[in-house]
């Protein structure tokens, strides 16, 4: 991975500053937004109240005299005379309906305004309406700004979370490089050995110089589990960058194979194995990936059995079944089992990559795994193909 390439975690961690900061920028900035367009709102409100009510003084003269006339003259408003019964008189409209405890109803860009006339008309009290058209033009050109400027500042909120983010994970960054580089060189180094001493135990068994003592099968298992870490940790390690060679891949075999490979594991731990392979299973699938699969299901089926307990397995067209008589766990467990260095049981030892390993592979495969456990009595896993 190159130092301007940012893995699944960073990548992760970044994401989710930039919701958390763009988010909470974002709903300041819309309070803001709709705080100042309902303040403008009673703003133009509070204006045109004082207009109408500025015209309505204007014209009260006409009315006392009845002027119709002038009145029919107005063109900017509408005016409606009523008597103390509040029955319509005279005026250029007549209202269907009028809300005489509002002084002031705005309905859509009309603005209609109620109130008594001064006495005396023709000695006795009197009411007028006027009605007359809001100019909305501002309002509208208003909200077309705060969009842009919505617009605007998401942009510049995502760009400026998107640096700062950067900058915070950055220490992260440096830290995961140089873990990283540890574990290539640490990788690097153990293969060596582990390859010398497990191939200098296949020769002593093939040419017969030495007996298959107990003391030289606990070498072959302990060399097998160092073997199985540093492969798991190359692959992690090469996870982001490797090119899979996808090809018919007769899984059948391959697993009779790993199964032989683990021999030496499941008699140290007095093992029963029963196993239903049908012959002949083609997967299309890179063939260290299909290693890394069942290697890291087998091996924690075969760690985390008690001593003289069942592992059971099958392979079929629809699928491969693992089910072990071991510790099992607890829902709580359960749930994270698939996370990268969760472990069932501490007390095991491990990394916590294995499983982490198996999900990324179904995850690409389009593959499917259930895990179903019991604390107690044991886990069965299910890899629907």
């Amino acid at each position: 991975m190159s130092s301007d390439q940012m893995g699944h975690s960073e990548r992760r961690s970044l994401y989710r500053f930039m919701t958390i900061y763009a988010l909470s920028t974002l709903l300041l900035f819309g309070i803001g937004a709709v705080i100042f367009y309902q303040f403008e709102v009673y703003q133009m409100q509070e204006n045109e109240r004082r207009a109408i009510k500025r015209d309505s003084n204007r014209i009260i003269p006409l009315i006392k005299e009845a002027d119709l006339e002038k009145l029919q003259q107005i063109e900017e408003m509408k005016v409606a005379v009523y008597n103390g019964k509040k029955e319509y008189l005279f005026g250029t409209f007549k209202p269907a309906s009028v809300q005489w405890k509002q002084n002031f109803v705005l309905k859509g860009d009309t603005l209609r305004h109620s109130r008594v006339i001064p006495p005396p008309h023709r000695n006795h009290t009197a009411f007028m309406v006027i009605e007359r058209q809001v100019d909305t033009s501002a309002l509208s050109t208003l909200r077309q700004t705060i969009l842009y400027a919505s617009l605007l500042a998401l942009f510049v909120v995502l760009g400026l979370g998107y640096f700062l983010g950067r900058l915070f994970i950055a220490p992260m960054r440096e830290s995961i490089k140089k873990l990283n580089l540890f574990v290539q060189d640490t990788t690097h180094e153990l293969n060596t050995p582990i390859s010398t001493i497990l191939t200098n135990i296949e020769m002593l068994e093939i040419l017969g110089k030495c007996e298959k003592s107990e003391e030289l099968e606990r070498i072959e298992i302990a060399s097998k589990t160092l073997s199985r870490i540093y492969e798991d940790l190359s692959y992690l390690k090469l996870n982001e960058s490797y090119q899979r060679r996808v090809e018919p891949v007769d899984i059948s075999l391959l697993l009779e194979e790993r199964l032989t490979y683990f021999s030496s594991l499941v008699h140290a731990k007095g093992l029963r194995l029963s196993t239903e392979i049908t012959p002949h299973i083609i997967q299309e699938i890179d063939r260290t990936d299909a290693t890394r699969l069942y290697d890291n299901l087998l091996s924690n089926a075969i760690k985390y059995s008690n001593k003289g307990g069942e592992i059971s397995l099958s392979l079929t067209a629809e699928g491969f079944l693992l089910k072990d008589t071991g510790r099992g766990m607890d829902a709580k467990t359960l749930a994270k089992v698939f996370e990268r260095f969760e472990r069932g049981d501490a007390s095991e030892g491990g990394f916590g990559i294995g499983l982490d390993i198996v999900s990324g592979i179904v995850r690409h495969y389009g593959y499917r795994i259930e895990m179903d456990s019991v604390l107690g009595e044991g886990s069965v896993v299910r890899v629907w193909f």
